[in-house]
């Protein structure tokens, strides 16, 4: 599907345009991880964003036994949902 294309036949300097474009992207995300490493705005190292975020790991956690239960107390076994491969 690349090959038929409108930019696979484009080059940059002999190199396919998308192989360029995917270079560049690669390296701006990784500026933009390290740049949000040593900004404590941005990457959220405040104590009210980590208060912020460990709810929404224990919320999960908790709302997934919750359902758990509840769902066992009606007779459904969750756990039986990701044993088998769904056909496709």
């Amino acid at each position: 599907m690349f090959e038929k294309g409108p930019i696979a036949n484009l080059k940059v300097f002999g190199a396919p345009l998308f192989s360029v474009a995917c270079g560049i992207g690669a390296v701006a995300g990784f500026l933009a991880c390290a740049c949000m490493g040593y900004d404590n705005i941005a990457a959220g190292h405040g104590k009210t964003s980590m208060i912020i975020l460990a709810s929404y790991i224990v919320g999960g956690y908790v709302l997934y036994w919750i359902m758990f239960f509840w769902r066992r107390s009606q007779g459904i076994d969750v756990r039986l949902a990701f044993k088998q491969i769904p056909v496709e």
